[in-house]
């Protein structure tokens, strides 16, 4: 009888809060059906929006970033949310935000709805499709802005579309012309070498994935004039693969250039006991050691799966290996990581108490 009690408290906490929230965006919610909004109140309306024109805060107090894409776009232009997802996936790459995330509460992955709930927020972002199985039950919660992101090149496009929901498109500029600075210092650091190729691999069970040019990654390699390897490319073209191969230890040879980095991902002891006998594997191989990388000593495994993509902090963290690994200089010396010096700051309305 106990637990059962406990359960119809818990439910009825739920439903009160639920009720609470649906109050309160309800005028929001029904002017989405207009051209107006309710005072206090903003339509927002962008290309890159994956639903109709949504009523939103027009000074949000409390955020919920529904993926890691938002979350980073959010810190990136110094507002941290009340909540998120893979909070600690996301501090496993970027340690060094670990205080300016420390009161951002976890949600879960995908989101637990009734901890959305319970954070009360004004405001819910997030990117299509990762949103779209809970879109509507978001919307119920508070207003919902889904942005669509089908194709990880489009990282750009995003940011500023998840900058103009925020109000804060100058910082989103602001963020873009550090990023180009940056850029274009490395490559003046890597005017010596003739257009290096590099190869970026994922070694998985019986397979080795190299990521190719239409990706996050690939749109830093070519804004800072480096390319993946000839053989790849024609590779690419003749199977119409844009995002990644699936290479066999036979096409290793596809991964020659003049520098590999290896990332590996993790979510624990177990996955780095994999990662290792998976590493081990790969570099003993006998045709890995024909690369021209790994005879030169151009092999990096110390990246992180930020390579793979999301969105400005992790640009510029993959700025900083090139400046290390390729140009090999101190970036914190000749263009510093703009994220690295605790510059990001919380705005007031995103620190207020998460509410229990």
């Amino acid at each position: 009888m106990r637990y059962n009690s406990r359960a119809a408290l818990r439910s009825q906490h739920f439903i009160s809060l639920l009720l609470l929230c649906m109050l309160i965006i309800t005028g929001a919610a029904l002017a989405q059906n207009s051209s107006e909004c309710e005072d206090g109140f903003r339509l927002f309306e962008h290309e890159l929006l994956a639903t109709e024109p949504v009523c939103i805060p027009e000074n949000p107090q409390r955020i919920v970033a529904v993926d890691r894409f938002s979350l980073e776009t959010l810190l990136a232009v110094g507002i941290v949310p009340a909540a998120s997802s893979d909070i600690d996936t996301f501090l496993s790459d970027f340690s060094y935000l670990a205080e300016q995330a420390a009161d951002v509460m976890d949600i879960g992955n995908p989101p637990n709805l009734e901890l959305v709930l319970n954070v009360q927020p004004d405001l819910i972002i997030g990117i299509e499709p990762r949103i779209a199985d809970v879109q509507q039950e978001l919307a119920e919660i508070a207003p919902t802005v889904s942005i669509t992101f089908t194709t990880s090149e489009n990282w750009k496009a995003v940011v500023e579309a998840i900058g103009a929901v925020v109000n804060e498109t100058e910082a989103v500029e602001a963020a873009f012309d550090q990023y180009n600075a940056r850029i274009e210092t490395l490559k003046e650091s890597l005017a010596d070498q003739q257009a290096p190729e590099i190869s970026v691999v994922f070694p998985y069970q019986e397979f080795i994935f190299a990521y190719l040019m239409d990706t996050f990654l690939g749109t830093i390699l070519a804004d800072a004039g480096l390319s993946i390897p000839q053989a790849q490319t024609a590779v690419t073209e003749e199977t119409e693969t844009t995002f990644r191969l699936s290479l066999t230890k036979e096409q290793l040879n596809l991964l020659d250039g003049d520098y590999i980095f290896v990332w590996m991902y993790s979510t624990g002891p177990e996955d780095d006991e994999e990662n290792q006998r998976l590493l081990d594997d790969l570099v003993s191989d006998p045709l890995w050691q024909t690369l021209s990388a790994v005879q030169a000593g151009h092999v990096t495994t110390e990246i992180g799966g930020y390579w793979i993509g999301s969105s400005l902090i992790a640009a510029n963290a993959v700025i900083d290996d090139l400046f290390t690994y390729i140009a090999e200089v101190d970036p914190a010396e000749v263009s510093p990581n703009p994220f690295r010096d605790g510059s990001i700051e919380a705005t007031p309305e995103a620190t207020e108490e998460t509410s229990n």
